[in-house]
């Protein structure tokens, strides 16, 4: 009964409501309500005498699961009954005090597409133009032309409003040219928007992405792909970017970028939600001063692994005089 303006707020069921950290939420049959105790009647599941899991956000229950005598949780597939046990969260997940904003699919998503843009013209007297509203053949029509199509690791944004800020995956939403002057009667220039887009990717995986993956790689920090690298030379920490794709010259950003490299996009409009962000010039930095660190220590390495249960900065006190910090 309640309207959302997006979908993904309508959806109250989260990863850890499985996948949990410490202990279960659970809701004993008795105490479920009116709709879910049909539901459980009607898909002839047999653990009345078993606690079920519920969803944190909201408390719904969620029968096709159930914790067992020994606190092993199991879900039963709603299409073949078959069991399957249910892991609680592993402990770098859970023992992770770095990275307690971040989204699970910010490291569990395998791929998402992407798409670096599309031009609109408007063709006059084109052949086999046909109109999708009035359903019939017409003489003239708008023509998208597509530019590039990819699957890589998501690029990262910031859901940021009053309930939360979390790191979640995003995409090219809209990265999208208008011709108005080839449009008889049009004025003579062309809309532009470069919009990232939140997304939940369905490509859920065990296996995570790297720490390089996200602290060095350009395309997830937002300036598109291309070659970011760190120099020490003389002493100095400085990082600089080449992008892959020249820069589009409407906004003089690389085709495939959501933001400039070290900066901020200057567009008003930035994404196709109101809540969700680029990082800020300080998030950036704050990003690759960890990208700086992993040029010399290994991703497995005993001081990598401090950051995470100790948090960075209190490990980054104990840095010796070898380490060279970026100084941009």
């Amino acid at each position: 009964g309640k309207k959302h303006l997006h979908e993904e707020k309508a959806v109250t069921l989260a990863c850890a409501d499985c996948h949990y950290k410490d202990k279960p939420e659970t809701i004993a049959y008795k105490e479920l309500d009116a709709e879910s105790s049909l539901v459980f009647l009607h898909r002839k599941y047999k653990h009345q005498d078993k606690k079920m899991l519920k969803v944190k956000k909201d408390g719904h229950p969620l029968v096709n699961t159930f914790v067992d005598e020994e606190g092993a949780v199991f879900l039963l597939g709603k299409g073949d009954q078959q069991l399957h046990p249910v892991k609680k969260q592993s402990e770098i997940c859970a023992r992770d005090l770095a990275h307690t904003d971040l989204a699970c699919s910010s490291c569990h998503s395998q791929w998402a597409p992407r798409c670096i843009g599309c031009h609109n013209a408007f063709e006059k007297n084109a052949e086999n133009a046909y109109d999708l509203l009035d359903k019939k053949n017409i003489k003239n029509h708008w023509v998208e032309y597509v530019s590039e199509f990819g699957a890589q690791l998501t690029a990262m944004g910031v859901r940021e409003n009053s309930e939360e800020r979390k790191i979640e995956p995003a995409i090219p939403g809209m990265i999208m040219t208008i011709d108005h002057s080839s449009f008889e009667g049009g004025k003579d220039k062309t809309s532009f928007h470069r919009l990232y887009a939140p997304n939940s990717p369905h490509t859920t995986g065990k296996e995570v992405r790297s720490c390089k993956s996200c602290h060095t790689d350009p395309a997830a920090i937002g300036y598109g792909m291309g070659e970011l690298k760190y120099s020490t030379a003389s002493g100095k920490g400085k990082w600089t970017f080449k992008p892959l794709y020249d820069n589009n010259p409407n906004d003089d950003l690389p085709e495939d970028a959501w933001i400039p490299f070290l900066g901020q996009q200057k567009a008003k409009v930035v994404s196709t939600r109101t809540d969700f962000r680029p990082f800020t010039v300080k998030e950036q930095k704050r990003i690759l001063l960890v990208g700086a660190c992993l040029q010399c220590h290994q991703e497995d390495s005993e001081v990598i692994k401090q950051t995470l249960t100790k948090g960075f900065d209190p490990v980054l006190l104990k840095r010796s005089k070898q380490c060279i910090l970026p100084e941009n």
